[in-house]
């Protein structure tokens, strides 16, 4: 498990650090295949977390089921509403002030925030260990 944890810690340090070096070196070129790049990371991060969540005991009370754990619909549902509202708003923000170089700021803030929620989801791996799923269990058998 800290095989996943080290892996996503670099993942955030290289997209920070790449973003970083990258806004002094270049003068808004390739910014707008980073911000997609960034938005596909965040994406997949976001289903990463779900997926590392499963099983569990959560402590936010928005993806909470009735029972205290994990909820997975309720997930997809507040997880897609979050980053979908604001890969939204910049992409209207984007469309609205095309003069101003947008994709620069928004790729950093967006792969800031994937490489956040992939440690996160590397942290849930370490939390909790994982229990079989109750339609997965016979009757009678350990």
């Amino acid at each position: 498990m800290k095989i996943l944890r080290t892996a996503a810690y670099i993942l955030l340090f290289t997209c920070l650090s790449r973003n970083a070096q990258l806004c002094y070196a270049e003068a808004n070129q390739g910014w707008k295949k980073k911000w997609i790049l960034a938005t596909a990371a965040l994406i997949a991060s976001n289903v990463l977390d779900a997926y590392s969540s499963r099983g569990g005991h959560e402590m936010n009370p928005l993806l909470r089921g009735p029972d205290g754990n994990f909820s997975s619909r309720k997930a997809v549902v507040v997880k897609s509403a979050a980053s979908g509202g604001v890969l939204l708003l910049q992409v209207i923000l984007i469309k609205k002030m095309p003069n101003q170089n947008l994709y620069r700021p928004f790729a950093i803030t967006t792969a800031a925030a994937a490489g956040f929620t992939a440690v996160t989801a590397a942290r849930n791996y370490t939390v909790q260990p994982r229990k079989k799923p109750a339609y997965l269990l016979r009757q009678g058998v350990d």
